[in-house]
């Protein structure tokens, strides 16, 4: 697996599992997956997002009943919960060498439904049952192999060339290649959508596993949900809706800071997306590199607040903020002066945050005792225009803006959440 991330591009699955902490676990040790994130519900006892980095690619995971669908409800499978099948999409894999992860897979409970075997089109394929009703397919693949994990949607017999039609249509998609049937249905297909792949399919005379998941209907929920990482979900969402898609979760700003949202398209399969993060090159939030040297975290006694003020009198620009269940802010990181400077709520409870019993006793306009002796240093052209916005913005002098002894033009001042700035004007 490569050290560096790879890009959110193409369709990324997301399984809606019914034991996420333990489908997480068996993912991890049969494909050595690296966890990229993982999100709980306030009482820790579900997991609201996971992602995982799988063969040079994603796949996100949430358990089933995080579903924001219907009040948070998730919607239950029309066999009353069983998860014995991926209704209409297989989670297909192309390995190098995928017998050490297919023998891994048998050794962790997996099933066989067609061994990995040299297939008459001619490459070396197989599929298995995970123990959480998923389907996997594990192909030999070249040096020409598709990364990541790329859903294989099965569909009725007849169905999918005008399903291939409106994907090109609805996401301005690619049709790369077709192989029909002697019987005129597709065997094999391939959409280019976001700059990732699809798979799709329709003919009867397909192998057991994709026979059995298809016949996905208007009224069926698939426990695998396509995921898109754009940059305009909402012209997306409009297209989509346009295209005779229904909405399943609102597309707008959700509980933990992303514009966000879910259809269902006329084949019933579910379509999210969620807005590509554009961060500063020394970001460290996911799309960005790996910030270099000391950043500092504010955690703050009233972080949006905070954060306004750090936008009107620095001139910050958040680029990535999330939330916790209860709206506090869990995360936030913005570009101020060229750097990233990151941000939380006081109130979180995580030990960074709770020095003691009488901490959220603190005075908002105080910051705890093991932050004080702490300083935000900006070098700046114009330290005058950020001293008069600070004054102006509930600022308090702590050191008189000035041609300091030393020969810098220099001043300290106090935001109205306790903490200390200095500005120093740059050659």
């Amino acid at each position: 697996m490569s050290a560096e991330k790879p890009a959110k591009i193409g369709t990324i699955p997301t399984l809606l599992s019914p034991d996420c902490d333990k489908h997480i676990a068996w993912i991890k040790t049969v494909f050595g997956a690296q966890q990229e994130s993982l999100y709980r519900s306030k009482d820790e006892k579900t997991v609201m997002h996971c992602s995982l980095i799988i063969n040079q690619g994603y796949i996100f995971l949430c358990d089933r009943s995080t579903s924001l669908e219907k009040g948070g409800k998730g919607k239950e499978p029309e066999d009353g919960g069983d998860s014995t099948k991926s209704r209409g999409t297989v989670l297909h894999l192309e390995l190098e060498d995928p017998s050490p992860f297919w023998k891994t897979a048998l050794n962790n409970g997996a099933t066989v439904i067609e061994s990995l075997k040299q297939q008459y089109w001619g490459a070396e394929y197989g599929s298995l049952r995970d123990p959480f009703g998923f389907v996997w397919g594990f192909m030999k693949g070249g040096e020409c192999r598709k990364p990541g994990v790329i859903p294989y949607l099965t569909l009725e017999e007849g169905k999918c060339q005008s399903y291939v039609d409106w994907l090109v249509k609805a996401f301005d998609g690619e049709a790369k290649e077709s192989f029909p049937g002697d019987n005129g249905l597709i065997q094999h297909c391939c959409v280019k959508i976001n700059g990732g792949f699809l798979y799709l399919a329709d003919d009867i005379k397909m192998p057991e596993h994709r026979r059995e998941t298809s016949g996905v209907t208007s009224n069926v929920t698939s426990d695998v949900v396509c995921h898109l990482d754009v940059p305009n979900p909402k012209a997306l969402w409009e297209k989509l809706i346009k295209n005779e898609a229904e909405s399943v979760v609102e597309l707008k700003v959700q509980f933990w800071g992303d514009l966000y949202g879910t259809v269902r398209d006329k084949m019933g399969y579910q379509w999210s997306m969620c807005e590509a993060q554009t961060c500063p090159p020394n970001d460290t939030t996911t799309g960005g590199q790996k910030a270099r040297g000391v950043i500092s975290y504010i955690v703050s006694p009233d972080c949006e607040k905070h954060v306004q003020w750090i936008e009107t009198v620095l001139g910050g620009e958040v680029k990535n903020k999330r939330y916790t269940e209860a709206k506090k802010v869990m995360h936030c990181v913005m570009s101020v002066n060229g750097g990233t400077l990151m941000i939380c709520d006081r109130q979180m409870d995580c030990p960074t945050t709770t020095t003691s019993e009488s901490s959220n006793d603190v005075p908002k306009d105080e910051p705890p005792e093991d932050q004080k002796g702490f300083m935000l240093h900006m070098n700046v052209p114009d330290p005058d225009l950020i001293w008069k916005k600070a004054m102006a913005n509930g600022g308090v002098q702590l050191m008189e803006l000035k041609q300091q002894f030393w020969g810098d033009y220099y001043g300290m001042f106090q935001d109205p959440f306790g903490y200390q700035w200095s500005v120093l004007k740059s050659e």
